[in-house]
């Protein structure tokens, strides 16, 4: 026998006690104020079982359990007492929805004492997708007594409450169930926290098996837990009076057979004979949001030479749990569009990958770096679009003309600065397809500048001047500069057709060494009669260029007394024989100018002995010596006679 007893309509008396002020029943649905707590008095098999009822929470957050707490007695009565085991059905409905949160396991009542504890009502998986869209939630409870495998049931006045879905970043999802055994009472409840637009970046899905034993002796079971026919986890458990496990699913396992993006847990617990003794199950949602790759340029180089080779290290990570796979990497520079060929496929879930891109860049400018991802995760196709930053292409040689129009043979000072040692440097004007090469600035063995004067010889005409190192083969930026005719001041005196020949020469004294070693300081030696206000150039002949002569960079001008000069350059670092002129101007005025011939030779050229005294002291010292002589060997032979 198993009769069906509703509380609200049954004919025996049953007294019903409400901590609320007013209340209103329509088809067991509450539509006024809220019950906190209910007393009902229940006839079971002849006794008379009150329970009580409260729910603890006056809003309900879905991050949280509702907790209901529960009181039973048997009240006193002559009849023998047998066994009960209350059981609590709970129904969660909410407008058009009714889903069931559970069964619970309360009470295994043996005697008229008081049985009291709480109840966690987790809200079902079906549920979620309906927390938009409501404002509250009906609790229903159903009671179920069991006495000598008679069933009694009553259906309890429902609770309502209202939802609170502010700031809500994860939902508790859960459900339980009960065994109805009264040998084997046990009550089983699994649930697990599901993140509300938060992206899912974790590798595993915390899952938390709650168990009750309201059996005699503890219990040795086996809890398995299985997607279909796939076991995800099998373990041997030891049951006292109650048992929680934290249990994480690995979501690589789940991705391969989910459906619809939700999976569905079973969870089970055997006897050791493999029987079942309880089962329930819970809908996890996997709506994993992926996250997109990260790309960083290593190093980070964001000036560069014009013209050098420049090597990009590029580094992307995969921060999801899925392995991301890779179809087509492409970097683009301005107009430039470049392909990496060695494709890594596969990048690991939370795992780096770094490769390089080589490349010249030829032109100055800014240049906006953008690299060009074509990729998929689990089934999904993506192409990223990154902008990595820029990269400043300047030139290592630059010049810059103090004045872009000049007059023939005045000066015109020119400043040569280099951004990155460079040897060989020259100073070169080009007209048409005539090119001129003015003067010879040297090497820079470290970044400077230095100010070239120009004597400009050029013929009137419009120029583009330029400084190019001839070892290296790079180019300075170009500018333009015009050459006018030179001044019609009176008095200009011309250059003599032989240089050093002039009937009242100025320079009194040149001295030079006429052998030098190779890339040695050259030291000349320049005395001058009663000239003031002069200016002294050295040139040095090169018979490929138009003009031949080429200003010679000097070290240090110094001057040592009146009219006495020190000039001071470097020698060629090439043997041989050279030819270098020297000028001396005054204003536009070219005064006089001679040349001077240096041999130069190795070091070891140089490295002959000397003797010891030198000749023009060697030859009085022996005259002398030989004079004494015949001096003392008179004097010795008067003696004797």
């Amino acid at each position: 026998m198993k009769p069906n007893i509703v509380g609200a309509c049954i004919a025996v008396l049953i007294f019903i006690t409400m901590n609320v002020s007013v209340i209103t029943l329509d088809a067991l649905t509450l539509t006024s104020h809220i019950i906190k707590s209910m007393t009902y008095d229940l006839p079971v098999n002849g006794y008379l079982v009150s329970v009580e009822l409260s729910v603890l929470n006056t809003t309900w957050t879905p991050a949280k359990p509702i907790i209901m707490k529960y009181k039973i007695k048997v009240k006193e009565t002559n009849k023998p007492l047998k066994e009960l085991l209350v059981l609590l059905k709970v129904n969660v409905n909410t407008m058009d929805y009714s889903d069931t949160a559970g069964t619970y396991v309360l009470a295994r009542v043996r005697d008229c004492n008081t049985y009291e504890g709480k109840i966690k009502i987790f809200m079902p998986s079906t549920m979620l997708y309906m927390l938009s869209k409501v404002s509250f939630i009906n609790i229903i409870p159903t009671l179920l007594v069991i006495v000598e495998n008679d069933t009694y049931t009553f259906n309890l006045i429902p609770h309502r409450l209202i939802i609170n879905n502010s700031f809500v970043k994860e939902v508790l999802l859960g459900n339980c169930s009960s065994s109805f055994d009264e040998r084997i009472p046990i009550e089983l409840c699994v649930y697990s926290y599901y993140l509300k637009d938060i992206q899912v970046t974790e590798e595993t899905i915390p899952l938390i098996v709650s168990i009750k034993n309201l059996g005699d002796e503890s219990l040795k079971a086996i809890l398995t837990i299985t997607v279909g026919d796939l076991i995800l986890n099998s373990k041997i458990i030891s049951v006292g009076r109650g048992l929680e496990i934290y249990i994480p699913i690995p979501i690589q396992a789940l991705l391969s057979i989910v459906k619809d993006n939700v999976t569905e847990l079973d969870v089970r617990i055997l006897t050791l004979n493999m029987s079942k003794i309880v089962s329930t199950s819970l809908f996890i949602p996997l709506s994993i949001r992926l996250s997109k790759p990260i790309i960083t340029l290593r190093g980070d180089p964001t000036l560069v030479f014009e013209g050098d080779m420049v090597t990009l290290n590029i580094e992307l990570r995969n921060p999801n749990i899925l392995p991301l796979h890779i179809h087509d990497i492409l970097l683009t520079i301005g107009n430039i569009s470049v392909k990496y060929k060695e494709l890594p496929n596969v990048v690991l879930p939370r795992e780096n990958v770094e490769w390089s891109f080589r490349l010249k860049l030829n032109k100055s400018g800014n240049y906006i770096l953008k690299l060009i991802l074509n990729y998929s995760i689990n089934t999904e196709n993506n192409i990223m679009i990154t902008e990595l930053g820029s990269i400043k292409v300047i030139k290592a040689l630059t010049i810059r003309v103090m004045n872009k129009l000049i007059r023939r043979n005045e000066d015109m000072n020119v400043e040569v600065i280099a951004f990155k040692p460079l040897k060989n440097i020259v100073l070169i004007a080009k007209k048409g397809n005539n090119t001129y090469r003015l003067a010879y600035v040297g090497s820079f063995s470290e970044p400077g500048s230095e100010v070239v004067n120009i004597p400009i010889i050029l013929e009137p005409g419009n120029y583009t001047l330029y400084a190019m190192s001839i070892t290296d083969r790079v180019i300075s930026n170009r500018v333009n500069i015009t050459v006018l005719n030179e001044s019609t001041s009176s008095n200009l005196k011309k250059p003599s057709k032989y240089p050093g020949k002039t009937t009242n020469s100025v320079i009194r004294v040149l001295k030079v060494a006429n052998e030098v070693c190779a890339g040695c300081n050259v030291s000349i030696k320049l005395v001058l009669n009663n000239a003031s206000n002069v200016n002294i150039r050295l040139y040095r002949y090169e018979e490929r260029f138009n003009p031949p002569w080429v200003m010679q960079p000097l070290i240090n001008v110094k001057k040592l007394g009146n009219n006495t000069y020190e000039l001071m350059f470097k020698a060629p670092t090439k043997e041989g024989m050279y030819t270098y002129k020297i000028e001396l101007t005054k204003g536009n005025d070219i005064i006089e100018s001679k040349n001077i011939h240096i041999n130069v030779v190795s070091k070891k050229s140089l490295t002959t002995s000397k003797p010891l005294i030198p000749p023009e002291l060697f030859y009085p010292i022996v005259a002398t010596s030989a004079l004494a002589s015949l001096i003392l060997f008179k004097r010795y032979s008067k003696r004797r006679e």
